[in-house]
């Protein structure tokens, strides 16, 4: 028998579906390459890190606030995202920067608001609809990769703001709230940065892997810029999550972890040596170590925060924005000042050392496998 909690799940799920086709098929693929059109390297670099710091910020407010998450916040951020496709299909046609800017902090809000809501309201585990959902995202990518390539991101961009109304629309049949103004207020403890080393390490990898393949400084297979950067992304999607998900049923989350984070060592390790067929082998490696690690970070920290009686009014969130900052600041940092960005590997190390090693002094201190707040780590 179908319960109340699992018909709101599937509309959820539904509704967030249409929102990630949004972002597949036009932000992905078709913001960025926008971004790299009107501004080249600096306009990829401003577009991300504009976008992250509205994120940042309106996650924030609503940890500060006594948010109650409901479907009237979910429409509010999808309004935003409607609104910033809208602006960003703008920019393409009147090729202006800054309507591209105000685009990117729209969407911004919109993540800000979207992601804390939804995982609130989600009863159930991700990791299912998590692989079925990557697998149309890759779909997507690869169809929004080619068009752009071929006659621009217009099309792609307009198709984008068609499927973030109808996720838009889709809200109107969820009818569930969730408050957790009873519950104590959580400050920042191991679970926060596990979130923040994750985001950091996440940002770095995806947007290194963006200018890198966008300006064509690496080329796969002699493709273009565009469709190398498709192809890249939409392996890495695709594999991370389909580990993600089977391993879940047949390995301890010890083992899942630690084959992520020796393969991201080996990742960081072929980025190191001055060969593009290794750099290529590397940053493919690390986009999936991004793509599986992201889900189980979600689903671990839930747990922990659930099993400690305190808020999860936006925490995981909250705290991943502020490590995707840094890693945005960090590569924007190094475009200022001219250094290479090889050397990035290094604070690919540092982040996925944090993670690691707060984890496994968890599983140490914990073998139950309930990842809490684990004193004396620094």
């Amino acid at each position: 028998m179908v319960n109340y909690s699992q018909i709101n799940d599937r509309q959820l799920d539904r509704t967030r579906l249409s929102a990630q086709v949004a972002e597949k098929f036009g932000w992905s693929i078709g913001g960025y390459s926008t971004a790299y059109y009107l501004a080249n390297e600096f306009g990829i670099i401003a577009f991300a890190l504009v976008m992250i710091c509205a994120a940042f910020v309106q996650t924030y407010s609503i940890r500060k606030k006594n948010t109650i998450f409901d479907d009237k916040l979910l429409r509010r951020s999808l309004a935003f995202r409607v609104l910033s496709f809208a602006l960003l299909t703008f920019s393409a046609i009147t090729s202006d920067f800054a309507i591209l800017l105000i685009s990117s902090a729209l969407s911004g809000l919109y993540v800000g608001l979207f992601w804390p809501t939804f995982y609130s309201l989600k009863s159930s585990s991700i990791s299912r609809w998590y692989v079925k959902e990557k697998i149309i995202a890759c779909a997507l990518c690869l169809i929004s990769g080619i068009i752009i390539a071929k006659i621009g991101p217009e099309l792609v961009l307009l198709a984008a703001t068609l499927a973030a109304s109808r996720s838009y629309i889709q809200t109107y049949k969820i009818s569930k709230s969730k408050n957790y103004s009873n519950l104590e207020f959580q400050r920042i403890d191991n679970n926060g940065i596990m979130a923040l080393s994750e985001g950091c390490f996440a940002a770095i990898v995806n947007l290194w892997r963006g200018i890198t393949l966008l300006t064509g400084n690496v080329i796969v297979f002699g493709l273009s810029g565009i469709l190398s950067f498709t192809l890249l992304l939409v392996i890495t999607e695709l594999l991370g999550a389909l580990y993600c998900h089977y391993s879940k049923f047949k390995f301890s989350e010890k083992t899942r972890i630690s084959v992520v984070l020796l393969l991201c060592i080996l990742g960081i390790l072929a980025t190191i040596i001055p060969q593009q067929e290794s750099w290529i082998l590397g940053i493919l490696i690390l986009g999936i170590g991004t793509s599986t690690i992201y889900p189980m970070t979600v689903e671990t920290v839930k747990r922990n925060l659930n099993a400690k009686g305190t808020e999860q009014r936006g925490f995981r969130e909250d705290w991943r924005n502020r490590g995707r900052m840094i890693g945005i600041s960090i590569i924007l940092f190094y475009w200022c000042i001219g250094l290479p960005y090889g050397s990035l590997s290094i604070w690919l190390i540092i982040s996925i050392a944090i993670y690691g090693k707060i984890f496994f002094i968890q599983i140490k201190c914990c073998p139950s496998s309930l990842l809490g707040e684990v004193r004396g780590f620094f």
